[in-house]
């Protein structure tokens, strides 16, 4: 366990300390991590899925915690980037916790499952073109930001 919690250290360190990359969200994935390699389910009686989507929305609350932390430091894209990541990974979350039947190996799925389960797809495909989009627009702000001279007080 010691060496576990030495290794995690030393990740979020490296993570932390690399330009651009938010610590908020770092720290969350390795909970998320951490979560995804403890066997919830030998005390909870859960389902697998349910188990994704617990770590799952442990990095979404880091993106939403890191928009909100660092909100004034952001651009409009980088907002809505965040922002927008935030509500993915949560919404993804809550459908995984929510749906455990959207497991194949769980149960067998009914008509009506099937049809919501094509609709979740959908929804999650057009969201994550959406995504792909704020995460353009955000890496072009950072980069215009990066090429814009500082101006130096001369006074």
């Amino acid at each position: 366990m010691q060496r576990t919690m030495a290794f995690l250290k030393r990740i979020l360190r490296a993570t932390c300390s690399t330009p651009n990359v938010s610590p908020v969200v770092s720290a969350c994935t390795l909970v998320a991590i951490a979560m995804m390699a403890t066997p919830i389910q030998l005390y909870i009686p859960m389902a697998r899925l349910q188990h994704y989507g617990l770590a799952i929305f442990v990095v979404g609350l880091g993106y939403i915690i890191q928009v909100i932390w660092s909100w004034t430091r952001l651009g409009l894209w980088s907002r809505l980037g965040h922002l927008f990541s935030g509500v993915y990974f949560n919404a993804a979350a809550v459908t995984l916790y929510a749906n455990p039947w959207l497991d194949p190996k769980i149960t067998l799925r009914t008509e009506n499952q099937e049809h919501w389960r094509d609709l979740i797809v959908i929804a999650f495909l057009f969201s994550t073109l959406v995504l792909v989009v704020f995460s353009i627009l955000w890496v072009r702000e950072e980069r215009q930001t990066k090429h814009v001279p500082q101006r130096k007080d001369l006074s």
